[in-house]
């Protein structure tokens, strides 16, 4: 258990939260919620006691193993993929390497012998001999595939790092497991297995996400930082978010009210206070007022950005040209004989399987390959602007205050304008004298949509433009983009955000593209599959032989046939497995929603309230069996391949 007493805090005279006590329990799955810069990573960090509150004190149980990720992180390159997996058992993983080298020796000495039964006694202790399966699990399930776990983490990309970052907490099995924006680089199967994975944890997991769908589908408790506190409410998200909606319009309502009484108390008093027979009545009501306790207008912290992106000029009506363009990485092809035609106006969606190249393109047309520049032709008098994926992590290396780093694009501007600018973007007042590197990940979004404003483009490429933004940055730049005249190239896994602002869609194929002109919920129609639909990806993810594939020619026949047979029936057996584990999910969330409804307690007595308890629990251990046996599987499947 961890427990908040009367915790405060606040950075730049700004106060995040005050006087805030709460207790949060084993077992429960906390989604931590609220605007950008609200206090969300602040909260976690404390926990985490990397952070000292202002005042206040947090007391958590002794022996609690307390683990925090975030988006900055440090690996050894030179370390192999599975091996910096399994360090998030360092004492198993250590014990298990020095055994191994013990017995290399071949020395066969008394205190040899006291020393293998030492090392031997951890790994059994810890059950360090799944220690592997379990991360080859893992690994596989975030996407990073099975062939390349021993090969050194140098070779993997910024994002897949990030991933072998996260299998390792996840490895590592903390009693409180905090995750900050965890789907962030993660595709669409993978953020499933993670919801799956997490759904099951048996300790504490506090996280904060801005993916709706990912917090309905894996939190049982939300914790709002907004209104200068943090609140807690049972349920999922979308329970959160009726709830809060009631909760303002009860405030409303009450204020209202309120106003409507002071107004007849003092038209009461200004019409008969010089009267002596009303004089005692007014007298009352004077006294009254001045004991009444004002409710005070609830102000949240939630604010909506304003995104506007004029075009300075149109340009060429034909805006890009790419013919045959081509794109390896050493010896793996990632795009091959990429044909696009695009004109001024269009907004494109670039969609795909995982590890298709949605991103190496937008990198490509953003020019940082020079060898596919002769590939690529953009139009005459075309400005674009490109939001990178790893935008924030270039802007915070600059370490100058938020004003100066944005400044630094329009010097012949006045302060004034460059602070107006950033007010837009919710750097007002102190905020943007802030250093890059002490910025959220939703601040440098921001600041860097600001840069993207003063620019002008008359086109824009932007990869994953929604990771880090809160809900309200989101619904702010999808109504931006959808007002913006010029042309858009973009990435994104977020369904709602494709679907509302993109007319064309370019579908990243092993040999090429293929080219839809639609919206997405028309190309989902046309094609019959959606690459964004976690279960439809999943089922497809599983049904793939290429992944991992052992070449058949160094296989005899029968060696081939029993091998594909055997691999056939762990899928069946994972369909089987998988359809069971939704099934019971869904049976668990219908109860939980009778439990939010407060005339289940009233239309129930005490024995059918604890057997629908029992019920659910029985459910929920079930549920823990059909996950241990889905890994089971995975990790079979992934030996058999």
């Amino acid at each position: 258990m961890i427990e908040l007493r009367n915790l405060s805090h606040g950075f730049l005279r700004k106060t995040l939260f005050s006087d805030v006590s709460l207790r949060l329990w084993p077992h429960e799955r906390y989604g931590v919620v609220g605007a950008n810069g609200s206090g969300k990573s602040t909260l976690l960090r404390m926990i985490a006691g990397e952070m000292e509150p202002d005042e206040g004190s947090i007391v958590i149980e002794a022996l609690a193993q307390v683990y925090r990720i975030g988006q900055d992180f440090a690996l050894d390159d030179e370390t192999s993929i599975i091996d910096t997996a399994m360090l998030g058992q360092r004492e198993v993983f250590l014990a298990m390497k020095k055994l191994d080298e013990l017995i290399k020796t071949k020395d066969e000495s008394h205190t040899l012998a006291e020393e293998l039964t030492r090392y031997e006694d951890i790994i059994r202790q810890h059950d360090g001999y799944r220690l592997r399966p379990q991360a080859q699990t893992i690994l596989a399930g975030l996407g990073v595939d099975v062939a390349l776990h021993d090969k050194p983490l140098k070779i993997l990309s910024g994002g897949y790092k990030w991933r072998v970052y996260l299998a390792q907490a996840l490895v590592k099995k903390p009693d409180v497991l905090m995750l900050d924006e965890p789907t962030n680089h993660l595709d669409i199967v993978s953020i499933r297995w993670l919801e799956l994975f997490l759904a099951n944890y048996e300790g504490l997991v506090i996280m904060v996400s801005h993916d709706k769908r990912f917090l309905d589908n894996v939190t049982t408790k939300i914790l709002d930082v907004d209104f200068g506190t943090i609140t807690e409410y049972a349920g999922n998200y979308s329970a959160f978010a009726k709830a809060r909606s009631l909760f303002l319009l009860q405030k409303e309502k009450e204020i209202e009210a309120q106003e409507r009484e002071i107004k007849q108390k003092q038209a009461f008093i200004d019409r008969f206070r010089a009267k002596a027979t009303k004089a005692r009545q007014a007298q009352s009501r004077i006294k009254q007022l001045e004991k009444m306790e004002i409710i005070e207008p609830v102000k949240s912290s939630r604010i909506h950005p304003h995104f506007r992106f004029d075009v300075a000029e149109p340009g060429s009506k034909e805006v890009l040209e790419v013919r045959g363009l081509n794109k390896a990485y050493g010896e793996k092809s990632i795009l091959k004989n990429v044909f696009l035609h695009i004109r001024r106006g269009e907004k494109v969606a670039i969609i795909g399987p995982n590890g298709s190249g949605k991103s190496t393109l937008i990198k490509a047309l953003a020019e940082e390959f020079p060898e596919c520049s002769r590939f690529i032709k953009w139009g005459f008098g075309v400005n674009y602007g490109y939001f990178a994926q790893d935008c924030g992590t270039q802007i915070k290396a600059t370490k100058t205050s938020a004003l100066e780093w944005l400044w630094q694009f329009c010097a012949d501007k006045p302060q004034s304008y460059v602070q107006g600018l950033l007010g837009r973007m919710l750097f007002t007042g102190e905020d943007a004298k802030k250093s890059t590197k002490d910025l959220s990940g939703g601040e440098l979004a921001r600041l860097n949509f600001a840069y993207l404003m003063l620019k002008n483009p008359n086109a824009m490429l932007l990869d994953e433009p929604t990771n880090h933004l809160d809900l309200e940055a989101i619904e702010s730049l999808t109504s931006a983009l959808n007002d913006y005249e010029g042309t858009l190239i973009a990435v994104s896994h977020d369904r709602d955000f494709i679907d509302s602002i993109f007319n064309r869609i370019i579908e990243i194929k092993s040999d090429g593209v293929e080219d839809f002109l639609g919206t997405y919920s028309e190309f989902v129609a046309h094609k019959e599959r959606d690459f964004l639909d976690a279960k439809q990806e999943l089922a497809q993810f599983k049904k793939s032989d290429a992944q991992n594939e052992v070449s058949a020619s160094k296989l005899s026949y029968e060696e081939t046939k029993q091998r594909k047979a055997h691999m056939q029936k762990l899928k069946k057996r994972l369909d089987k497995i998988m359809l069971m584990v939704e099934e019971h999910e869904e049976s668990i969330k219908k109860i939980e929603t009778q439990f939010l409804d407060p005339a289940f307690y009233t239309e129930n007595d005490h024995a059918s309230i604890a057997r629908i308890e029992a019920q659910k629990q029985e459910l929920k251990d079930k549920l823990t069996a059909l996950i241990s046996e889905w890994e089971e599987t995975e990790r079979e499947l992934s030996l058999a391949f």
